[in-house]
C-alpha cells in the first residue's frame, strides 16, 4: 500500500508518495519494523552465575546502530561486583579483540564527588556501567555505532546506574572507539580478574537490538 510523505517521488523510491504521513501510517510501518527508530531484538541472555556473557549472531549486516540495555547485579548475598568491561569480536564470538586499540572518555558521579576518567590504549571498554555492591542491583544502556562497516571504527556510548549502598547510587556517562576499521560481530561483558566465589559473577539480562533505518528509496 501507498504511505503519506512529504516531497517528491523518486525514480528508484520503494514506496511511493500519497502526501502527509498520517498516525496510522507511522503506526504500521512501525508494527511492521520497517519504520526509521523501530527496534528488531537480535540476541538475548539470560542468566543466573556467569562470569561472562556473550551477544553474538548481532545482524550486523543489516543495522548500523544497536542498542544493549541491561540488569545486573552480584550472584551472592553481600558481594561486589564492580564494573564489568566489554570487548568485540570478528568471529561471532570465538575469539575477542584485547589488543590496545581501545580509547575511551567517562565520568562517574555519586555522592563522593564527580570522577572523570580519560584513557586510550586499552584491551577493551572499561568500567561504563555503575558500581555494584552488596545486595543492590544496577542497570543501563550502550549504543554502539558502525559495527558491521569495514571501513569505520566501531563506537559506542553507554550509560549505567546502580545502587551501591543503603543510601548511595552511582550513574556513569561516556563512549569509546575501537581504533581499527573493521566488520564486528560479537560482544563480550566480563569482569576482569572474577575468580568464583568472590561475588565477582553475574545475575541479570542482556538484550540487544537493532534500530531500523527506514529507507524511502534505493540509491
Amino acid at each position: 500500500m501507498p504511505f503519506g510523505y512529504i516531497g517528491q517521488n523518486q525514480p528508484k523510491q520503494r514506496i511511493k508518495n500519497t502526501g502527509v504521513m498520517s498516525s496510522f501510517d507511522a503506526s504500521l510501518l512501525t508494527k511492521d519494523k520497517i519504520f526509521s527508530g523501530s527496534t528488531v531484538l537480535v540476541a538475548e541472555v539470560t542468566t543466573t552465575d556467569s562470569a561472562t556473557i556473550v551477544l553474538n549472531n548481532i545482524q550486523e549486516d543489516e543495522f548500523n546502530t544497536h542498542l544493549v540495555v541491561y540488569t545486573a547485579m552480584p550472584t551472592q548475598t553481600g558481594s561486589d561486583t564492580g564494573h564489568f568491561n566489554v570487548r568485540i569480536s570478528d568471529d561471532n564470538g570465538s575469539t575477542f579483540k584485547s589488543g590496545n586499540n581501545y580509547a575511551q572518555a567517562r565520568f562517574s558521579h555519586y555522592s563522593g564527588g564527580v570522577l572523570n576518567q580519560n584513557s586510550t590504549g586499552t584491551s577493551s571498554f572499561q568500567y561504563f556501567n555503575a558500581y555494584t555492591n552488596e545486595d543492590y542491583g544496577g542497570g543501563g544502556y550502550m549504543y554502539f555505532h558502525n559495527m558491521g562497516a569495514s571501513d569505520k571504527y566501531t563506537q559506542m556510548t553507554a550509560h549505567g546506574v546502580a545502587g551501591i549502598s543503603a543510601t548511595d547510587v552511582q550513574s556513569r556517562f561516556g563512549g569509546g572507539s575501537y581504533k581499527v576499521a573493521e566488520t564486528h560481530n560479537a560482544l563480550q561483558f566480563f569482569k576482569e580478574n572474577y575468580s568464583s566465589g568472590n561475588g565477582e559473577h553475574y545475575m541479570g539480562t542482556w538484550r540487544m537490538y537493532g534500530l531500523k533505518e527506514w529507507v524511502l528509496y534505493d540509491l
